[in-house]
């Protein structure tokens, strides 16, 4: 099974979906609860979140034509989308991030994905809060948009 992992506030690894959900080859696979979901976005790390989002959302995308992960691909958008509203909220603070450059650029990858999964509207809002020209993503979005859906 494919998992998108990240560290927790604590650094503790953590995994989503959590370990243990695939009970057999072929039977749908059961998301986590809502409560679950809060719970997990708030236990992230703050400066992982977008690198946690982005890997979220490519998880999902990858997985869109099986059936069987349809509740959790829809738990992985919507944990994605708790994650946002935590950055947005908190704001992005990454006092260790090095290099700058590599920062951006993972900035403009975020909103690239926001962009591909909420909209236009989302992903500016995101770019705003995350001192990123949305102008500046234009490489990001067209590169996403070349990839086979």
């Amino acid at each position: 099974m494919r998992m998108t992992t990240t560290s927790s506030r604590d650094r503790r690894p953590m995994h989503f979906p959590p370990p243990g959900i695939v009970v057999d080859s072929a039977s749908t696979i059961v998301a986590p609860t809502p409560t679950d979901l809060a719970r997990f976005a708030a236990d992230v790390a703050p400066k992982a979140l977008p690198e946690f989002v982005s890997g979220l959302m490519k998880s999902a995308r990858r997985r869109r034509y099986q059936p069987r992960w349809s509740a959790v691909n829809r738990a992985r958008l919507e944990l994605a989308r708790l994650c946002i509203d935590r950055m947005l909220a908190e704001g992005l603070d990454v006092p260790d991030a090095e290099p700058e450059e590599a920062d951006d650029a993972t900035k403009r990858d975020l909103v690239a994905e926001s962009f591909r999964t909420f909209g236009e509207d989302a992903a500016r809002a995101l770019a705003d809060r995350l001192g990123v020209a949305f102008e500046t993503c234009g490489e990001a979005i067209e590169r996403l948009e070349r990839r086979p859906h």
